[in-house]
């Protein structure tokens, strides 16, 4: 994990908080600090952090690293210091806070992953000012012997774990993304032939870092089973099970439920037609996951679907151009062979809106 601190320069306060961070951060966390945007700029492109950490409020610079930090791919954490509470926002209100709130402040927190409280009144504050609901309290060990720096430590650890365990398949590696897409496809066909040589080298080749990326979101995305399939049909050993909760952010409505089977009397035309239908309105609720399109493949896969008569169907209810885009990240996704789907593929820019309902959670 590695952590980019930044702070305005001679902000001793911040400086001292971040070094006591520093030294009671749990191991396998690396970190780096700076107070000028020069040395953010090079620590960025060189380092390459994965949270960028920035200390304080009301600054130009810091909601320009904020934009730097966004850019370059790593997520941003705020520690406002306390500048966020009301008697500070009332000082010069109208001539300077209220400004600055509409170029840039209120943007910086709402772009923000996590803001870090210092004490409950302060988290209050923040979320009163309604800018961003993802609050952690962390208690400052400087300034309160109620919580020692090393449990600060730990806090602070965990608050990182948590942003970064949101929305991995976003922090995905290329090469990951194939093998997860090969891991589904094994998990679903039972046989891992239908695997290409791209998948199977991907699939192989899984590091560590990446599998925990790909186990939290088998996880969210509630398809535990279908991966714990596909690795035992690879034969991939996985060096972390598959956990069954994970503490990180989601959006309420994209908390996705899980696809329910088909009932017993429904037929597989039916069952397929029934799903393509739902999957309207759940795009729409944003409650579409990768589940609901495993549930879908498994039927095209293993089921007698009468093609031409689900597809008449589907063009007479107006979905022929819908499920064109649902076949696309069936194939994308699933790894679903095209001989099995029953319209052409259609990638587009509402493809690619589907797309992000089903891979982000978290909208910034």
């Amino acid at each position: 994990m590695r952590i980019l601190h930044f702070y305005i320069k001679n902000d001793e306060r911040a400086c001292q908080y971040i070094d006591r961070l520093a030294g009671s951060m749990l191991d396998g966390t690396e970190i780096q600090s700076c107070d000028s945007l020069k040395a953010f700029r090079k620590a960025i492109e060189s380092w390459k952090p994965q949270i960028v950490h920035l200390h304080g409020a009301w600054r130009l610079s810091i909601a320009r690293a904020a934009k730097i930090g966004m850019k370059s791919g790593a997520r941003v954490v705020i520690t406002p210091h306390g500048q966020l509470e009301p008697w500070v926002i009332k000082q010069r209100h109208w001539t300077e806070k209220l400004p600055k709130l509409l170029l840039y402040q209120r943007r910086c927190l709402r772009k923000a992953y996590c803001i870090i409280a210092m004490g409950r009144m302060e988290a209050g504050y923040m979320e009163r000012l309604g800018y961003n609901t993802r609050i952690e309290t962390i208690l400052n060990s400087l300034i309160t012997e109620t919580i020692s720096d090393g449990q600060m430590g730990r806090q602070m650890f965990l608050a990182y774990k948590k942003v970064l365990d949101t929305d991995t398949m976003e922090l995905m590696l290329p090469q990951t993304k194939t093998a997860l897409r090969g891991f589904i496809k094994a998990g679903i066909t039972g046989d891992s032939r239908w695997l290409d040589s791209e998948e199977q080298q991907a699939c192989n080749a899984v590091s560590d870092e990446e599998w925990h990326k790909i186990a939290v979101f088998s996880c969210d995305e509630h398809i535990n089973d279908t991966i714990a399939k596909g690795i035992e049909c690879i034969g991939f050993t996985p060096p972390e099970a598959l956990p069954q909760c994970v503490d990180n952010y989601h959006m309420p409505a994209t908390n996705h439920a899980k696809a329910v089977a088909t009932g017993g009397h429904e037929s597989p035309d039916d069952a397929l037609l029934s799903a393509i239908k739902a999957s309207k309105r759940q795009i729409k609720e944003q409650g579409f996951g990768i589940c609901h399109l495993i549930r879908m493949a498994e039927l095209l896969t293993h089921s007698i679907i009468d093609e031409e008569k689900v597809a008449g169907e589907l063009k007479e209810c107006g979905l022929e151009q819908h499920t064109s885009r649902i076949m696309h990240l069936l194939s994308d996704m699933t790894g679903l062979d095209e001989g099995f789907m029953i319209l052409p593929e259609k990638d587009d820019r509402t493809t690619r809106k589907i797309k992000k309902i089903i891979t982000k959670h978290v909208n910034l």
